[in-house]
């Protein structure tokens, strides 16, 4: 995907991962947190992730 976002020219930045597990966590330099609940009406990724969830 990378590849091809580079060839077409797009600028992007990495931001973070999507890994298994329960919530949202969030690295800092001055401590993490973690969201245990996210939802969907509040986030916009969790929506995304609830409508179109990973196979594996």
């Amino acid at each position: 995907m990378t590849d091809s976002l580079r060839e077409a020219g797009v600028l992007f930045a990495d931001v973070g991962r999507v890994t298994d597990g329960v919530g949202v966590l969030l690295l800092r330099k001055d401590g993490n947190v973690h969201y245990r609940e996210a939802h969907c009406e509040e986030d916009e990724l969790a929506r995304i992730w609830m409508l179109y969830p990973r196979d594996g």
